[in-house]
């Protein structure tokens, strides 16, 4: 029966269907194989047959629920070159965007450890992206305040932290006090705001 269940067609996407559902409502540690299981309607063999363990499930999982989010960035990638100080706000804006949405989506039945897992799985597939787009405008003539890979994880780890913050909704005047600084960061001519701390 179990090897029938196997080959019937359908059974692994099911699983990663059913997984993602349990995953996010229940979190990684309160969700057990036997649950998936049981909600696929197959037995825990036909699991092992696909999948080694849970946590190449919940992989799978992040991996199936970012990759649309991947190819829009790959997209906005693509004006990099001709606008890089342009493409780096319009994908700090794009992620902003798409958590929103996502969090609607999922609006009560997402998991405190899935929103974390996914939290960090957003900023950590910002950060090549933005020392990318940085490389770019250092060839342009900017000169970053520290290295690169440090300014990248920076700007992806503290700005995304607080675009991503789900305690707090930030107004289009503070996005744009944040577009302001990361500008400021970069040495573009961008001088703070009166008032604001200046160079030694």
């Amino acid at each position: 029966m179990a090897r029938k269940q196997m080959f019937e067609g359908g059974t692994k996407q099911r699983i990663l269907q059913v997984g993602t559902q349990v995953f996010l409502e229940n979190g990684y540690d309160a969700t057990g194989i036997r649950t998936i299981m049981r909600r696929v309607g197959a037995d825990v063999g036909a699991f092992y047959y696909y999948y080694p363990s849970k946590q190449a499930l919940f992989l799978e999982v992040l991996e199936a629920v970012f990759a649309p989010y991947e190819e829009e960035a790959a997209v906005l990638m693509r004006g990099a070159a001709a606008d890089p100080l342009g493409t780096l706000l319009h994908l700090f804006e794009y992620m902003r965007i798409s958590v929103q949405k996502f969090r609607a989506q999922y609006a009560g039945r997402l998991h405190m450890s899935a929103r974390w897992a996914m939290r960090e799985r957003v900023l950590a597939h910002l950060c090549p992206y933005v020392a990318q787009i940085l490389h770019i405008l250092v060839e342009q003539g900017a000169r970053p305040r520290m290295p690169i890979d440090r300014c990248a994880e920076s700007l992806s780890y503290g700005m995304g932290s607080l675009l991503l913050d789900a305690s707090s909704s930030l107004s289009q005047e503070e996005v744009a006090d944040l577009m302001q600084v990361m500008q400021v960061m970069l040495a573009l001519g961008v001088e703070p705001a009166a008032g604001g701390a200046s160079e030694a």
